[in-house]
């Protein structure tokens, strides 16, 4: 046990346990700052499609807000292809999305990561 972790008294086994998360991990809305996580990516799940659908952007539009190659922003989007989190939430800040809407969108989504395109794989739901 650490200072994380505090065991609930009214449990009676070992998988029982309450963990408290650091207020400075945590978003002003209260969701886990995914920020803090280093070399996070997101494999788009329609999120991409969504933004570019409910702004009405083509994908060059996405690509010139990210600062990608076009083809870079369609392989994301089109072939589910892991991008940085820091792209995402570039793309989002840019077009004034709020917060809830941008965990909104990621939810249930597939992260990544690392330096690399798919391997350690995470499922992370909201």
């Amino acid at each position: 046990m650490n200072n994380n972790i505090i065991q609930n008294q009214k449990c009676k086994t070992v998988f029982c346990h309450k963990i408290y998360v650091k207020k400075e991990n945590l978003t002003n809305n209260g969701y886990f700052d995914l920020k803090k996580i280093p070399s996070l990516r997101i494999i788009d799940n329609n999120i991409l499609k969504k933004i570019r659908d409910e702004y009405n952007k083509t994908h060059k539009e996405i690509a010139l807000i990210a600062n990608v190659p076009i083809r870079t922003e369609i392989g994301w989007e089109s072939y589910k292809k892991a991008f940085s989190f820091d792209k995402l939430l570039l793309i989002c800040n840019r077009l004034g999305l709020k917060e809830k809407k941008i965990y909104e969108l990621i939810k249930n989504s597939e992260f990544t990561f690392g330096n690399h395109h798919g391997k350690n794989l995470l499922r992370v739901a909201f």
